[in-house]
C-alpha cells in the first residue's frame, strides 16, 4: 500500500476460531483481544464466578478508537447494498466503547462499566482509574486496560503523520523507541 514503514507485528491468533460466533459478532478484534486477555486473567486470578459478577466488581476499558476495519465494512455494504445490508452487529463493533460494552455483559459485569478514550493514553488512564476507584472504597475490583485493533485503514493515519518509525524497516528490533 505504500507505506513508508514496514515495522509490524501481526498476532498469530484466529479470533473466529477461539471465540463463540454468538458472542464474536458483537465484538471488532481490539474488543475481542480484551475478552480474551479478560478470561485469562479471571483465571489466573482464582476469582469465583460471584465475585466477577458483583456489585463491587467494575470494569473500566477503553480505546483511542473504534474498529476502522468495521467501519470501512459498514460504509462498503451501505455504497452497495443499502444501509439495511449493513446489519444490528455493526453498532457495537463501531462504538469508541466497544471494549467495555462487549466485556460486560459476557462477564456480567454489575459493578462500574465505562470507557476512557485518550489516544496513546487510554489504557494508562483505565488502569489508573480503576485503582482510584478501589484506594476510594467505591470497588472491590476493578478489570481494567484497553485494547485497539491493528488494521491499514487506521495505521495508513499514523503512517501519514509519520508516527510510525521507517529508519529502523531493515531492524524492526530497534524500530520501538520513546517519544
Amino acid at each position: 500500500m505504500g507505506f513508508r514503514s514496514h515495522v509490524y507485528g501481526l498476532p498469530k491468533v484466529n479470533l473466529d476460531d477461539i471465540l463463540d460466533r454468538k458472542l464474536r459478532r458483537f465484538m471488532g478484534d481490539g474488543a475481542a483481544y480484551n475478552y480474551l486477555a479478560m478470561s485469562e486473567a479471571i483465571r489466573d486470578s482464582g476469582l469465583l464466578a460471584e465475585e466477577v459478577s458483583h456489585e463491587r466488581t467494575g470494569l473500566i476499558m477503553g480505546s483511542g478508537g473504534p474498529s476502522t476495519r468495521n467501519l470501512i465494512q459498514a460504509a462498503d455494504a451501505a455504497r452497495e447494498k443499502g444501509p439495511r445490508k449493513i446489519g444490528p452487529f455493526m453498532v457495537p463493533r463501531t462504538m469508541s466503547s466497544t471494549n467495555s460494552a462487549t466485556l460486560a455483559t459476557p462477564f456480567q459485569i454489575k459493578g462500574v462499566n465505562y470507557s476512557i478514550s485518550s489516544a496513546c493514553s487510554t489504557s494508562a488512564h483505565c488502569i489508573g482509574n480503576a485503582a482510584e476507584l478501589v484506594q476510594w472504597g467505591k470497588q472491590d475490583i476493578v478489570f481494567a486496560g484497553g485494547g485497539e485493533e491493528l488494521h491499514w485503514s487506521m495505521s495508513v493515519l499514523f503512517d501519514a503523520m509519520p508516527a510510525l518509525s521507517s529508519r529502523y524497516n531493515d531492524k524492526p528490533c530497534m524500530a520501538s523507541r520513546a517519544f
